[in-house]
């Protein structure tokens, strides 16, 4: 058998390397999970020998219905079906990307069997997708912005996107920053995605507040009620004012009046007239 297989090498080699009349296709891998590669083989395949390769280095073959791994890497982690070929891995890598190569030489009496490429990408889940804002005025408050930040958590090859109350930005697919300066209120939203999982957050952002830094414009209309009732009010304390103090003043001038009258006609009768005078 051992002298069987060493024969059987070159036509392996000469396969993988040309790999005439065989077909390719691209699978993508979860790291953690299990991925099948088809060999492509249409029902049970009758062969001396099947095989795979990644990247032009044999890691497993089956010689007889006897399955062997040559890929200490892929110990435990790998098995080939004898009827279809079709390779199965479990507990992807990362590492586990690359080119993986199907071979095999039927039996006389069996259809031949023709070579299968499979390029497999293996991606890192994305677990989590974090949106933070922070809120930034001018000095003078006369105009404001607000800073978003999108982080992920996981994932390998992310790729991001933003979009405005669901429509997609333009531009800002690979920034993890957006600055935006609204007038209403928006919702804002950051995509997160590669080509096994997508993750989305979401945060809704008010109008920016600003100051206005122009002069004061006149009085609202309750204001220009309040200044006249003072005004009025302050008129009608002085009126009552003045009027007490012209009465206090007419009383102590009629009070002075009297007095004078009082002090004349009291010396008028304490004084003689003239006749008495004559007579004495």
């Amino acid at each position: 058998m051992q002298h069987n297989l060493l024969f059987l090498w070159p036509f392996l080699s000469l396969l993988q390397v040309c790999n005439v009349g065989g077909a390719s296709s691209v699978l993508n891998g979860t790291v953690g999970e299990s991925i099948v590669l088809p060999a492509g083989v249409h029902g049970t395949v009758q062969a001396k020998l099947l095989q795979w390769s990644e990247n032009n280095k044999v890691i497993i073959q089956s010689a007889k219905k006897r399955v062997q791994v040559l890929d200490q890497r892929l110990e435990g982690r790998v098995t080939m079906s004898n009827e279809t070929g079709d390779l199965t891995i479990s507990s992807l890598r990362e590492e586990d990307s690359g080119k993986y190569v199907f071979n095999g030489v039927g039996s006389p009496s069996s259809e031949s069997i023709l070579p299968k490429e499979v390029q497999l990408h293996v991606y890192e889940r994305i677990s989590k997708v974090q949106l933070d804002s922070q809120v930034k005025n001018s000095t003078n408050s006369s105009s404001c912005s607000v800073t978003l930040s999108c982080s992920v958590l996981g994932g390998s090859q992310v790729v991001l996107s933003w979009s405005r109350d669901g429509q997609r930005i333009a531009g800002a697919e690979k920034t993890i920053t957006l600055t935006v300066s609204p007038s209403r209120e928006e919702l804002y939203s950051c995509t997160a995605s590669n080509p096994v999982s997508s993750q989305t957050e979401r945060v809704t952002v008010p109008p920016c507040q600003t100051h206005d830094i122009a002069p004061r414009p006149g009085l609202s209309v309750c204001e220009l009620k309040a200044v006249l009732f003072s005004v009025g009010l302050v008129a009608m304390v002085s009126a009552v004012i003045a009027v007490n103090v012209r009465s206090v003043l007419q009383e102590n001038q009629n009070q002075t009046r009297t007095r004078t009258r009082s002090r004349a006609e009291w010396k008028s009768q304490d004084s003689p007239t003239e006749e008495e005078e004559e007579g004495l």
